[in-house]
């Protein structure tokens, strides 16, 4: 999975960025609440951006790299990597993004 959308970066506009989590690492955390603690699980995504998808899949350098933190549902049926894909499309710089098919996972 990845995702595509429109970014300007240095002074260009890049139509078709194309948006792959290149990592996950995660750890177990403990939330205070009101009614007591609860185990949760934090991660730290390193985000990879790429002009476009064909970039990518030649291996050409990317245009820019981040970090983003989010929790994680641990009850979810979706693994960790879709829950930060949905979670990057909150994000007011992804917002309108699609999800696009990763070459390397398909078979």
């Amino acid at each position: 999975m990845a995702l595509e959308y429109s970014k300007d970066l240095y002074g260009k506009t890049f139509d078709q960025a194309y948006v792959r989590i290149s990592q996950i690492r995660t750890r177990q955390d403990v939330l205070q609440t009101e009614e007591g603690t609860e185990k949760i699980i934090v991660g730290e995504c390193i985000i990879q951006i790429f002009p476009d998808q064909a970039t990518r899949e030649a291996g050409g350098d990317t245009m820019e790299e981040q970090t983003q933190h989010s929790t994680f549902d641990k009850t979810s049926t979706d693994n960790f990597y879709s829950q930060a894909y949905t979670y990057l499309k909150t994000l007011d710089e992804f917002a309108g993004a699609t999800d696009v098919i990763d070459a390397a996972e398909q078979p």
